[in-house]
């Protein structure tokens, strides 16, 4: 497992295209979807700006119940849910 700190999502998306990076799940704002649909990577919308989703400011992130959204949302986009 690698972890990148300090990149942009034109930094994601060159390692995508040219160092063959292999990701499982995205974890970012809205403007992350259009790499998540080009290259197939499901995708956590966190962060802000979220536009694409109505009613996202409900859901909380942070704390407790945070971690117990993030951990069924990412369950859910990775196909592990029922």
């Amino acid at each position: 497992m690698e972890i990148v700190t300090n990149a942009d999502l034109w930094d994601l998306e060159d390692r995508l295209k040219n160092q063959d990076l292999k990701l499982d799940l995205i974890l970012g704002h809205s403007k992350g979807r259009f790499i998540s649909i080009d290259y197939g990577v499901p995708m956590v919308r966190v962060g802000f700006p979220v536009y694409d989703r109505a009613g996202m400011y409900r859901h909380p992130v942070m704390g407790y119940h945070g971690a117990m959204h993030l951990e069924a949302w990412s369950t859910k986009k990775q196909g592990m849910g029922a």
